[in-house]
């Protein structure tokens, strides 16, 4: 369980505005296909902010949240993903609909697969 007064990260990842971009894969040459609608970028932050999250600078289709585990669970409203593979991101159904319809996901990073604490 994660101490409750370190700060923990996660990513937010927008929804492309061009919903025929969702399915493929985002590369450089494609990027502007995943951009997001005009505003969501704005409002996804502003919602994160308003609840004491750090955002980090959006780039590419999403931006970092960090913030003591108690805020994640605030927002949330359930047990953090426990980082075991298949159950890193957030349920999304506790989003108000004005910005979870901007989200597609709101995901911790896989566990390393080297260094200190890797297999």
């Amino acid at each position: 369980m994660p101490d409750p007064d370190e700060a923990l990260s996660a990513l937010v990842i927008l929804r492309p505005a061009d919903p025929s971009a969702a399915g493929e894969p985002v590369t450089s040459a494609n990027l502007a296909r995943h951009a997001p609608a005009s505003g969501a970028v704005d409002s996804a932050m502003q919602y994160f902010t308003g609840r004491g999250f750090e955002v980090g600078t959006f780039v590419g289709t999403s931006f970092s949240i960090a913030a003591p585990a108690p805020a994640f669970r605030a927002v949330f409203g359930r047990s953090l993903p426990t980082g075991a593979r298949g159950d890193l991101e957030f349920d999304l159904r506790a989003l108000p609909t004005n910005v979870r319809r901007h989200v597609q996901a709101v995901s911790f990073s896989e566990p390393l697969e080297f260094g200190p604490g890797g297999p």
